[in-house]
């Protein structure tokens, strides 16, 4: 450690920088991390009040002398903090409860985005970053299209890395851990979002979560297409990392994915006559939102409120922001049975955190 860390440490800079610190060098000394490295951004996971409760809350409220020393984001709430209709349906001390979450992270300098997709709404780092993000399908996106370099942090070691502008180097941060294990070779052509989302399910729950899957397409992915595999991913195999589409001279183990493993986990999530369809998990970008209005029935479409301000689009009846039904129990309250999704990550998440039956749709 450096003499200031050490300070830091010892409690010389304040009770708060000496709580984060003792965080990082706890997590540096698990993982035999050889130093603290500089981050670029961090993103914080964990802030839904319906998650976190009172206890979490006191948590973040005892780090809020402090304030984050580099750009930080932060994930989904329990509501549509704008939105009178989810006020209602989620209850008023509910809503209370959150704003105040929401007062805690602004007093830390906090973007209070409130989106898994932060990336989208300006907090994108370069190629070779070292940032320190929570939240699983940001965590795999980051590392994975945008070539950052994050370890798997949870809510508070990625608040503790914000607050001290640091985190341990072990892990992904190191080139050497970076490196592809087994090849997947998929022969069947992909034609949906969801398609990429059931394929990282499937990939996912057949590999181990310190593999990193390099895939092999028959076509070439878009953006949204990698960030549904990913959420895929990291969902079933809790997998950090995968590459795409490229040479590997080492000799590594070869999975191949035929139409038939795709076909198989549209069979697992299949429901009859689903009461609403929920698009944007993660959090939809402008391309896909695009789409997704031009989707029939009944809808709510999931993404971050900066990406309707900044592009200055009209609010819809079926826009949700700052939340998402894994971090919400909205579902509960309006009594909802079925719902249809193009994702594998909210499809999975419902059926076992709400006990809401899900269902995988071609989008």
């Amino acid at each position: 450690m450096t003499k200031e860390e050490e300070k830091i440490l010892d409690g010389e800079k304040g009770e708060v920088l000496q709580k984060a610190m003792e965080i990082l060098v706890s997590i540096g000394d698990i993982y035999d991390a050889e130093c603290l490295v500089r981050i670029k951004s961090a993103h914080i996971s964990g802030i839904s009040y319906t998650n976190i409760g009172d206890v979490g809350v006191n948590l973040l409220c005892s780090f809020s002398k402090e304030k984050v020393k580099v750009r930080t984001t932060c994930n989904p709430a329990c509501l549509d903090l704008e939105s009178k209709f989810w006020r209602e349906k989620v209850g008023k001390e509910i809503y209370d409860r959150q704003i105040e979450i929401k007062r805690i992270l602004e007093k830390m300098n906090v973007c209070t985005t409130f989106t898994c997709t932060p990336y989208l709404v300006g907090n994108k780092p370069s190629k070779n970053d070292i940032i320190a993000w929570s939240e699983s399908s940001a965590v795999i996106f980051a590392n994975s299209v945008l070539g950052a370099k994050t370890n798997k942090e949870s809510g508070i070691t990625a608040l503790a890395a914000a607050l001290i502008g640091k985190t341990p180097k072990y892990g992904f941060l190191l080139d050497e851990n970076r490196k592809p294990d087994v090849k997947i070779i998929v022969r069947t052509k992909l034609t949906s979002i969801s398609d990429y989302s059931a394929l990282g399910f499937f990939v996912g729950r057949e590999l181990k979560e310190s593999n990193i899957p390099l895939f092999i397409f028959k076509d070439k992915p878009t953006i949204e297409n990698l960030k549904s595999l990913g959420a895929g991913l990291a969902i079933a195999g809790n997998i950090a990392m995968f590459i795409c589409n490229k040479d590997s001279k080492e000799k590594i183990e070869v999975v191949e994915v035929e139409e038939g493993e795709i076909k198989e986990i549209y069979e697992e999530f299949y429901v009859d006559n689903p009461e609403l369809i929920c698009l944007g998990c993660p959090h939809a970008s402008l391309n896909e939102m695009k789409r997704y209005l031009r989707i029939c029935g009944r809808k709510w479409i999931f993404l971050a409120r900066d990406l309707l301000k900044t592009r200055k689009i009209e609010k819809k009846e079926c826009f949700v922001c700052d939340t998402c039904l894994a971090v919400s129990p909205i579902l509960r309250n309006l009594n909802v049975e079925r719902i249809a999704t193009n994702s594998t990550k909210l499809a999975f998440l419902v059926r076992n955190l709400h006990n809401v039956e899900s269902g995988l749709i071609k989008v």
